[in-house]
């Protein structure tokens, strides 16, 4: 009796669990490369988040101190975190006399998309800036 014993694979053993690491690895790299994109971009709005709050900041103490502000739009670029940043602050009147509303959208200027990163939208009372600046 000739007996035959099998230790190993088969070559075609070999080249389909192969396949099945190649798919399984390159959805895995696909993941990855989806989590570094989201975590890029939720980094990017959390900056713009900060540039935003640093220019309602600037414009409470401009406003407190004195200065007359107009209704209007005003854009600027401010530098953080080793990028530039572009603003745009918009003072829009309300239906109520006293109060008007301040909007600060914050977008990267290499980035160049239609939306910005990062809303922020506040609302003043005018007579009681006027109070606090003198």
């Amino acid at each position: 009796m000739n007996r035959i014993s099998r230790h190993g694979f088969t070559l075609v053993e070999v080249l389909v669990a192969l396949a099945v690491v190649s798919i399984a690895l390159s959805t895995l790299l696909v993941t990855l490369q989806q989590q570094i994109d989201n975590s890029m971009y939720l980094r990017d709005k959390m900056l713009a988040k900060y540039v935003s709050t640093n220019k309602l900041s600037e414009f409470r103490l401009i406003s407190s101190a004195g200065r007359e502000m107009s209704l209007g739009t005003e854009f600027g670029s401010t530098e953080m975190a080793g990028r530039t940043w572009r603003w745009k602050l918009d003072l829009v009147a309300t239906e109520q006399p006293e109060i008007i509303r301040v909007s600060i959208a914050v977008d990267d200027s290499s980035r160049g998309g239609e939306t910005p990163l990062h809303t922020l939208d506040a609302f003043f009372n005018v007579k009681r800036m006027a109070y606090l600046g003198g």
